[in-house]
């Protein structure tokens, strides 16, 4: 993220402002180190939080206290405090409004997909920022994408197929009309590009999930891939867009099982590993979902007492924080232990 600085006027508190701007020091020095010290996010909240107890009217330091809750998991406290900020009616609405429904969106149930999806809408509706609608219509595409895994979920057949049309159609619209923009700097394009890429790519994995001939399997998975690739080139060291390449790289080395080509499927086998191990150790440590897809990887590769290691990583996160429910924990751990590699 691009973080912006305080102006004199956010705030009457000299104390505020200062204890604000070390919080935005500490977010950009966050942001640009490997390996991410989630300690140095807990810092910065930990300063805006005084910021704000400084000064309770100071509502850019209320945003990022949010902000900085969404990027270390905490979407539910995000979300909160975002609809707290959101009542007081600050001169930001728009900017609020476009991260609820980023708040919302990574908490990735169902119903929270859906009040993403109308935030969403309203933003590219109602606001005059050229870069904030394109961010809004970015943030379609994600949730399209997601709402084809609920689709799958439900065999919903066809929402699969509609969602996922709808996630296509929606960032083929964006880069386009992104490449012609001469409003929109570089640096931006390319922050909106990964974005869709990565929403895109998304939708390709989750349709893959329901999709029977292995040859039209593999296809959309090395679609999803190519579309990751390049959003992880415009981003790089981004835990989500590092996740889902170890899950495009899990169902790859899954369909190569299926197809008997063992060699090629433990090649991406491993890469699934290694991108996933990345996350935990590096880029987001302790990932919930990280975990869980380390355990699905190894159950799929048929290393069932590794897969139920992994898996019992992951249960051991809180299930607010770590992007996968329970039951499906103790799914996964059901099918490890009666030694079943079946997707």
């Amino acid at each position: 993220m691009q973080t912006k600085s305080f102006q004199t006027s956010d705030t009457k508190s000299w104390g505020a402002f200062h204890l604000a701007t070390e919080a935005l020091r500490d977010i950009d020095r966050f942001a640009s180190s490997s390996p991410r010290d989630l300690r140095v996010l807990e810092e910065a909240r930990e300063k805006l939080q005084g910021a704000v107890k400084q000064d309770p009217d100071f509502n850019r330091a209320r945003y990022y206290t949010a902000i900085v809750d969404d990027m270390l998991g905490n979407s539910t406290a995000a979300v909160s405090e975002l609809k707290e900020l959101l009542a007081r009616n600050p001169v930001f609405k728009d900017e609020a409004e476009y991260n609820l429904a980023v708040s919302y969106y990574h908490q990735y149930y169902r119903e929270h997909i859906l009040e993403a999806l109308q935030l969403f809408q309203k933003v590219i509706r109602e606001s005059s920022d050229v870069v904030l609608r394109y961010m809004a219509r970015a943030g379609l595409v994600r949730s399209f994408a997601m709402m084809v895994l609920h689709s799958t979920k439900k065999d919903d057949i066809s929402g699969v197929g509609e969602f996922c049309d709808m996630a296509k159609t929606q960032s083929r619209a964006v880069l386009e009309e992104l490449e012609i923009d001469t409003s929109v700097d570089d640096r931006t394009k390319s922050e909106i590009k990964w974005r869709v890429l990565n929403g895109r790519g998304v939708g390709f994995m989750f349709a893959s999930d329901v999709q029977q001939n292995l040859k039209s399997k593999r296809r959309e998975l090395e679609e999803a891939l190519k579309d990751f690739q390049e959003a992880d080139q415009r981003s790089r060291d981004n835990w989500e867009i590092v996740c889902n390449l170890g899950s495009v790289y899990m169902r790859l080395g899954y369909t190569y099982n299926l197809e008997g080509s063992l060699s090629d499927a433990k090649r991406d086998f491993d890469l699934a590993k290694r991108y996933l191990l990345d996350v935990i150790e590096r880029i987001r440590p302790n990932y919930g979902f990280a975990f869980y897809e380390l355990g699905c990887t190894y159950r799929l590769e048929g290393d069932f007492s590794e897969a139920l290691r992994w898996l019992h990583n992951a249960k051991m996160i809180p299930e607010a924080n770590r992007n996968v429910e329970d039951k499906s924990i103790a799914k996964q751990v059901d099918k490890a232990n009666q030694k079943d590699s079946a997707f």
